[in-house]
């Protein structure tokens, strides 16, 4: 079966010593985990852009253009902007698990009348001789 795109370019010899340098260098694993999950979305863009130009290209073998180089600027913001729309809503539906995650487990103490006090204001029940504190 023959592979699709570009090889790789992760290097199990060279990326773990580079972690472990950027580690020695005192970078925290939350400067670190901003730098690798920027480098996995700039990846996705590019990818996206990529094949976003693709399916431009497509209707563009159909059309007489007298200039080609004239719509290059608009045609590569088009496929920048529907990348950018695929990342972010990749990135949007990738939060809810990790947000129903955080809502259902219990981190320490938790004050359960708030809840009850949500519950009733969406239900449109009387909230009144309750304290919100």
């Amino acid at each position: 079966m023959a592979t699709r795109g570009r090889r790789t370019k992760y290097d199990a010899d060279f990326h773990p010593k580079q972690a472990l340098k950027y580690s020695l260098l005192g970078l925290t694993d939350v400067q670190m985990a901003g730098a690798f999950g920027g480098a996995i979305i700039s990846w996705a863009l590019y990818q996206g852009q990529w094949q976003s130009l693709n399916d431009i290209s497509m209707f563009l073998d159909n059309g007489n253009f007298t200039n080609g180089m004239a719509i290059y600027q608009n045609i590569s913001l088009n496929a920048l902007m529907a990348s950018s729309k695929i990342v972010l809503g990749s990135t949007c539906w990738l939060t809810v698990p990790i947000l129903i995650f955080v809502l259902t487990h219990h981190y320490g103490q938790f004050n359960y009348r708030r809840v009850v006090l949500f519950r009733k204001i969406i239900k449109g029940d009387s909230v009144k001789g309750y304290r919100f504190t």
